[in-house]
C-alpha cells in the first residue's frame, strides 16, 4: 500500500509513512545534528502537502528552508532572517491553494 501523498510503498499507507517519519525525526534530536533534522522536516512537508502545509505560507518557509540548508550550511542567521521576511511578507495573502491539491 503506497502513501496517499508521497506515494512511498510502505505497509500501512499513510500511517505507515507518518509513523517512519517520527522515527526519523526522533533519532535527529540532537542539537549537533539541528541542520539535518530541519531538512527532513522540510523535505517532508513538501512531500505531504495536504497534511503538512498550510498553502502557500508553509510551502515557502519549507523550500527556503531546504535553500538554507543546502547553499548556506543551514545558517542560523540565514533561518532567522528568512522566517522574519515570511512573517511580514504580504504577498501571500493574495494566494491561493492549487486546484490539484484543493480536491
Amino acid at each position: 500500500m503506497a502513501c496517499d501523498e508521497c506515494g512511498a510503498v510502505l505497509d500501512g499507507g499513510v500511517e505507515a509513512c507518518n509513523a517512519l517519519s517520527f522515527d526519523m525525526m526522533a533519532r535527529s534530536l540532537d542539537a549537533r545534528r539541528l541542520v539535518v533534522r530541519r531538512t527532513f522536516v522540510d523535505a517532508y512537508a513538501l512531500q505531504h502537502p495536504r497534511t503538512k502545509c498550510d498553502w502557500p505560507k508553509d510551502v515557502a518557509r519549507h523550500l527556503l528552508e531546504l535553500c538554507c540548508a543546502i547553499e548556506y550550511k543551514g545558517s542560523l542567521d540565514i533561518y532567522s532572517g528568512m522566517k522574519m521576511w515570511i512573517h511580514h511578507a504580504q504577498i501571500f495573502r493574495s494566494c491561493s491553494l492549487p486546484r490539484c491539491v484543493a480536491a
